[in-house]
This record gives structure tokens, C-alpha cells and sequence, in this order.
């Protein structure tokens, strides 16, 4: 009995694990280039009160007025009667995002009536996403905080870092920082070098010409 009842468990968190990556999957072809840019797992970087939202999207097209989206994703019931108990969970991002959406990977997770003031409401159904309640905008799109560009720049740096192409342009960089670094302390020491010259030359004319004139 308690083998099956194991077996159960674990089958349910399969179940919703794969939902929440085809959620993201799914995020991601929603808010793709050149219009957005999508990322996932995003941590607000504070040490003392670490949060995370699951996606965050960025608008980089004025006819998206430049808009942030913040997304918690839910598989379960469960899943989202723990977020409606923890209030302060999401509020980093709530306060700092555009727009914040709860996203149930499948239907009859959430409940409309339950939502937070301003929280729009996706649901995935048949591998596509729904708008059930569309996200009101909270903030001015042209004041983003500074802490809010610092962390979607830092999680664009490590994606990039991970993947073939982000490491081939980090090392390009780094190589080309380098050839810079040591070409232009070529040319300083060269500057340098000519100025005492010019110096010195200066000095022989001046000591010529006070022998000369007294």
C-alpha cells in the first residue's frame, strides 16, 4: 500500500513538473524576439529576503510601451492555496513589475475570485495559453527601478553564460579586452617615452641658450 502510495506521489510530481516546464516553454513562445524577451527562474538577488518569480517577460518595442511581466506559475491546487496563505511572497515583484499574471498550467487550478487586486490570470489549456482575467498595469513604465534592470541584466548574462554562443561571446570579449588592454599600454609607454625625449631635448636647448646668453 505505502509503495503505491509512493508510486502516486511521485507520478504527481512528474505530472506537474512537466507541466510547469511546458508552461515556461510555452511563456517563452509568447513573449519571444524582437518584441520581448523572456526569462525563467528569476531570483530579485537580495541575500537577506531572497524572491522568485517563475518568468519574467520585457517589452524592448515602444508599441509594448517598454512594459515588465512577472509570472508565478501553478500546478496544483495546493500549489496555489500556499501562495494565497504567503501573501508576501510575490511582492518584490508585484511592486516593481508592470503587470503580474498567475499562471495555472492546467484548468480549474485558480479561481478568478481569488486573485489579488490587479493579478491577470493565464491558463494553459490544450497546449495553448488563455487570457481568463487580463493583468492591470500598476506602474509608470517610464520610472522601472534600478534594482528591477539590475536583475534582468544579471539573469541575461548567466543564460547567456550557460548556452555555446554566450560562452564563444563572452571569451571573444574577454580576448579582445585583453588585446586592448595591452595595445594601449604599448601606446602609453610609446607616448610616454617620446615625452621624455622632448624633455630632455628641451632642457639641452635651454641649458644651451642660458651658456650662450648668461
Amino acid at each position: 500500500m505505502y509503495l503505491l502510495m509512493f508510486l502516486n506521489t511521485m507520478n504527481k510530481f512528474v505530472s506537474d513538473k512537466n507541466a510547469t516546464v511546458a508552461a515556461i516553454n510555452l511563456l517563452r513562445e509568447k513573449y519571444s524576439p524582437p518584441e520581448w524577451g523572456f526569462l525563467d527562474n528569476v531570483w530579485n538577488g537580495d541575500e537577506e529576503e531572497k524572491r522568485y518569480a517563475d518568468g519574467l517577460a520585457f517589452s524592448t518595442f515602444k508599441r509594448s510601451n517598454f512594459e515588465i511581466h512577472a509570472f508565478e506559475l501553478k500546478s496544483s491546487r495546493n500549489d496555489w492555496k500556499r501562495e494565497m496563505n504567503d501573501p508576501q511572497k510575490s511582492q518584490w515583484f508585484m511592486d516593481k513589475c508592470h503587470r503580474f499574471w498567475a499562471v495555472s498550467t492546467k484548468k480549474n487550478i485558480i479561481k478568478k475570485e481569488e486573485l489579488p487586486m490587479s493579478w491577470g490570470l493565464l491558463e494553459i489549456d490544450n497546449n495553448e495559453i488563455h487570457t481568463v482575467v487580463p493583468a492591470l498595469l500598476k506602474n509608470n513604465t517610464e520610472h522601472v527601478p534600478i534594482g528591477l534592470v539590475g536583475v534582468i541584466l544579471r539573469h541575461m548574462v548567466e543564460q547567456m553564460s550557460r548556452s555555446p554562443l554566450g560562452t564563444e561571446l563572452i571569451d571573444s570579449f574577454n580576448k579582445g579586452y585583453r588585446e586592448g588592454y595591452e595595445k594601449g599600454k604599448e601606446d602609453y609607454d610609446y607616448e610616454v617615452d617620446r615625452l621624455k625625449y622632448r624633455v630632455k631635448s628641451l632642457e639641452k636647448t635651454l641649458y644651451s641658450r642660458k651658456n650662450k646668453y648668461g
